[in-house]
């Protein structure tokens, strides 16, 4: 457990992790050693270590946190027909247990288990997708008494004599979950009593006509706990008896299965009710036409968008049955208005059921308008960048924007120069700005709020942390719909090249089946290795001591296809759950594309060498800023470190106790030649592209902005053309106007802080006395639109703040 907090506690996991090579090879010795056959171990041991795991987590999460990647990981080929009852082997063996206590989650799942001879066993489940459970809801997933079927599963000694032998599972493909009551229990013998008991976990009001099942189904759904939700209609529609409670069960199974990140659970759904009315007499048209929509909106967050408009239309046809007049504009006016209407009616039969036909007909028009936006939208590129910006920002780092998928004038191509390699190239000549790709992640995690540094044992090399749970995330969306397999491993793993070719549109082009196929047996550790090489480091707080603090990680099925390079021609940004790829430059027909797979400024140097260690090896980028950076002397980098971290880092803090502009003036001139001494320790010959100088030359324009124009040795102006530069950006006149100014070139690097420093500009030279200042501020102006409009920022907004 690590008990140092900051720099220092860094500074030791840094310096444990170079004695990892010789522990991680000792540690693999010892889990591919032959299992043993423990002695019997008494149950309150197990239960005090049960808690013990979940103290040692605890403390965790408050000082620090090492995630190791890279260790041996097994999985099941074989189906279970042909394994054997365990005998404390694994080879060739299941295991049947069932849990006696309340589930810990920590970085895995920690059961204590017994199995049919009552032997107490401690239980460690890793990658296991629980779909958004919440850590205090994970004793509702897993109530006592659940039970467990594995597939080979392995006993291991532990590493440390203190701890006990244990049960390990690291792919979910070889886990069944089993409720305490199933007849697959309940047929087996065991040598003590189940610990299950039917609980009420949720308020659960007496509702005519209603199962218990049914009724908690609802209460965890508006609780927004879709996944236990989903897990009470599967008990409501194994127990239903009559045709409306199935299709009901099987309606409300499906819309929470969708809530939860499960689509192609919801798509069997909607599937298995139209198999239902096939079987019986019914014509079953509602019915099918909610089994439509349910159908539908699976489809769209499957990305497969036309078939989602097909489905669209067909509930649009079964619902739509009285030709309502549904040619209204404002339709969530309609809805609004139909939801008092309801109301209203309610206990008034005939009343009720023509508001009900109307709501539906009303849901499926909005549903049949949103799949037709998705598919314009995936054969234009346009979209209403203002509208999903302000939304993702509004609802956070993991809003879920209903938009389609785009591909460019972009391709993916085998390349000579990268010894058959692949790439990425453009399909004609393209212009800065241009939109080149919009993806949905196929697979996002969720944001860690605590100090968290990830660690190779393969490799060596410092990973982010947040790809733990983004390897989760991957195993669940497989899991879920098996057809996406094929896809993922299109992904290079960093080792050995894919087993399928890339193609941009994969995902869009796959089948799906229509009911559920059989399991798939998913090796972890290659989707470990595949998000590991290609999963996106989304920092979102750099902490000073370089460890990662409210960080996430994404995996971008065609966004991964780009190659590397820190002076990359394109850019890609992340609005909510969608990648944005865009041309920085201008990029000629056959050229490659690159993308920067990390941010110039604000990620750690820790972080960010190790990540490009693990794409070129130890020879590092061969882009020109990193040639340019290897031929700088040690010394300079030192130096130049050391004034960046020292002489700028309180000038905001020292900036706020200056009022007089005599101070301001005289803090810019300090601080001026502070700057000129940082950039004379850089190679004379080297590109203007200095990323480390981005915020220092940022720190001199708000200094000069508080400052009167004529009493600055160096105007914010000329400080704005160093830091464009610095930046990587180039500026000329516009094609349509002397006095207007455009980016030929985008900035690489901090493209925010350009543009609200260009504001900065031109609000400080149009409260000044200068002649023709109305000119130089149109310039600025029009420049930091130009930004604007690239980056899709609302300029407004910016200029008002």
């Amino acid at each position: 457990m690590v008990t140092a907090s900051g720099d220092k506690w860094v500074a030791r996991v840094v310096h444990a992790t170079r004695q990892w090579p010789v522990t991680a090879e000792v540690l693999r010795k010892h889990e591919q050693a032959p299992p043993i056959k423990p002695s019997r171990v008494d149950r309150n041991i197990v239960l005090r270590q049960l808690r013990r795991d979940s103290c040692e987590h605890i403390a965790e999460l408050r000082t620090g946190r090492l995630v190791f990647f890279g260790q041996p990981k097994t999985f099941s080929t074989l189906p279970l027909d042909a394994l054997k009852p365990s005998d404390q082997r694994h080879e060739g063996r299941y295991l049947l247990c069932r849990t006696i206590a309340e589930p810990v989650l920590t970085d895995r799942l920690v059961f204590a288990v017994e199995d049919q001879d009552g032997r107490p066993e401690l239980l460690y489940m890793y990658n296991y997708p629980l779909y958004g459970t919440e850590a205090d809801d994970i004793k509702h997933l897993f109530p006592p008494g659940t039970g467990f079927l594995f597939r080979e599963p392995l006993l291991v000694a532990p590493f440390n004599p203190g701890i006990l032998t244990h049960v390990r599972v690291t792919s979910a493909s070889d886990v069944f979950v089993y409720a305490g009551d199933a007849p697959r229990l309940r047929e087996v013998e065991w040598a003590t009593s189940s610990a299950f008991r039917l609980r009420d976990h949720v308020p659960t009001p007496v509702v005519k006509g209603a199962t218990p099942n049914q009724i908690k189904g609802a209460a965890y759904l508006s609780a927004g706990k879709p996944h236990l939700a989903a897990k009470y209609f599967s008990g409501a529609l194994a127990t239903a008896e009559t045709q409306d409670d199935t299709v009901a069960a099987a309606l409300s199974r499906g819309k929470s299965s969708i809530a939860a990140g499960r689509p192609a659970s919801g798509f069997r759904d909607g599937n298995f009710i139209d198999m239902y009315f096939d079987m019986t007499t019914e014509k079953g048209r509602a019915g099918r036409g909610r089994a439509a929509m349910l159908r539908a909106t699976a489809l769209a967050e499957m990305r497969l968008q036309q078939r989602a408009a097909d489905e669209a239309e067909l509930a649009s046809e079964l619902l739509n049955s009285n030709e309502l007049d549904l040619s209204g504009d404002a339709l969530e006016d309609e809805i609004a208005a139909l939801r008092s209407t309801m109301q209203a009616a309610a206990g008034k039969s005939e009343e009720e059921d023509r508001a009900r036909d109307r709501g539906a007909a009303l849901f499926v028009k909005r549903d049949v308008d949103a799949a037709r936006e998705r598919l314009r939208q995936q054969e234009t590129g346009h979209y209403p960048w203002a509208k999903l910006e302000a939304y993702a920002s509004k609802n956070g780092p993991f809003a879920h924007l209903d938009v389609g998928d785009f591909v460019g004038p972009v391709r993916v191509a085998q390349l000579k120069k990268r010894k058959g390699g692949r790439g990425v190239i453009a399909t004609r000549d393209i212009e800065p700005g241009e939109l080149l790709l919009v993806e949905k992640a196929f697979a996002l995690s969720r944001g860690h709020f605590f100090p968290a540094l990830g660690y190779d044992l393969n490799t060596e090399l410092y990973t982010p942390a947040a790809h733990q749970e983004l390897i989760t995330e991957v195993v669940a969306r497989v899991l879920d719909d098996p057809s996406t397999l094929t896809v993922l491993e299109s992904l290079y793993d960093g080792h050995t090249p894919p087993k399928n070719p890339l193609v941009f549109g994969a995902v869009q082009q796959r089948s799906v089946p229509e009911f559920s196929t059989a399991p798939v047996d998913l090796d972890v550790r290659c989707v470990e290795e595949i998000c590991c090489t290609n999963g996106l480091n989304l920092m979102r707080n750099a902490a000073s001591q370089r460890t990662e603090q409210g960080a996430w990680s994404g995996l971008f099925i065609n966004g991964s296809a780009f190659n590397h390079s820190c002076v990359a021609n394109a850019y890609w940004k992340v609005i909510g759950d969608t990648l944005v790829v865009r041309a920085r430059t201008q990029i000629k027909k056959g050229k490659e594309v690159y993308l920067s797979y990390v941010p110039l400024a604000g990620m750690s140097r820790l972080m960010t060498g190790d990540c490009i260690e693990r794409h070129f090896g130890y020879n590092g980028c061969p882009c020109t800023l990193c040639a340019e950076d290897r031929r700088d002397e040690p010394g300079d980098r030192d130096a130049r470190c050391d004034r960046l971290a020292h002489d700028f880092a309180e000038i905001v803090g020292r900036s706020d106790r200056l009022t007089e502009e005599d101070g301001w003036a005289g803090e810019h001139k300090y601080r001026s030649t502070q700057l000129y001494a940082i950039e004379d320790t850089y190679v004379r010959d080297t590109g203007p592209l200095r990323p480390a100088l981005i915020h220092p030359y940022c720190a001199m324009i708000e200094l000069a902005r508080h400052a009167d124009m004529g009493d600055l040795d160096e105007p914010s102006f000329s400080w704005l053309e160093y830091l464009i530069s610095a930046a990587g950006g180039e500026v000329a006149e516009s094609k349509t106007s002397p006095i207007r100014w455009r980016f030929t070139t985008m900035p690489v690097g901090a493209p925010e802080a350009v543009l609200r420093a260009t504001l900065y500009v031109a609000h400080h030279i149009a409260i000044s006395e200068e002649d023709d200042k109305r000119e130089m501020v149109l310039k600025h102006l029009t420049l930091a639109a130009d930004l604007s409009r690239e980056y899709k920022k609302d300029f407004v907004a910016l200029m008002q703040s």
